[in-house]
This record gives C-alpha cells, sequence and structure tokens, in this order.
C-alpha cells in the first residue's frame, strides 16, 4: 500500500529543480555558510532539550518510559537464551 502511494508521488515530485533547491536551501551549492544560522540551531537543539527534560520531570511518563526499557532488556535477554539453547552443539 505504501509502495503504491509513495512510487508516483516519488517520481512526481523527485525532480531536478527540487533537488537543486534542496542545496540551495542548506547552502551547500552554491556555497553559502551564512544560510543557516548557528545561534538559532543552538535555540531550537535547547527547546528541544528542554522539552526532552520536561518529559522526565513527569512521573508517570518517565515510570513508563523505565518499564519499557526494562521489558526490552529482558526481551533480548530471552531470545540470547533461546538462540543460545537452539544453536548445534559442538563436541
Amino acid at each position: 500500500m505504501f509502495a503504491k502511494m509513495f512510487g508516483p508521488a516519488y517520481i512526481k515530485t523527485y525532480t531536478l529543480n527540487m533537488i537543486i533547491n534542496a542545496y540551495k536551501a542548506t547552502g551547500i551549492w552554491s556555497f553559502n555558510p551564512n544560510t543557516i544560522n548557528p545561534d538559532s540551531s543552538l535555540k531550537n537543539e535547547n527547546k528541544i532539550l528542554k522539552e526532552e527534560l520536561e518529559t522526565f520531570k513527569n512521573p508517570r511518563i518517565y515510570t513508563s518510559i523505565k518499564r519499557n526499557e526494562q521489558v526490552s532488556k529482558e526481551q533480548n535477554e530471552k531470545h540470547k537464551m533461546k538462540k543460545r539453547s537452539s544453536s548445534p552443539k559442538m563436541s
């Protein structure tokens, strides 16, 4: 389903003009070091970090994240044990 929709959209939008504009927007070509303002990039990064910090201050979210990490760790251990027990033994 995804490929059916993605293919025609990709063909329609992936044009030479679009590629050139993408390079221009980032200042890669033609080279323009002033295109991206490092101060605004740092402000955005700080905003993201503050939002992440606020997320971890919420005990319910923090507990949920920790629980998911623990479940993932347990699943990985089970997978490793299963893999070890199913591998052929060499004599």
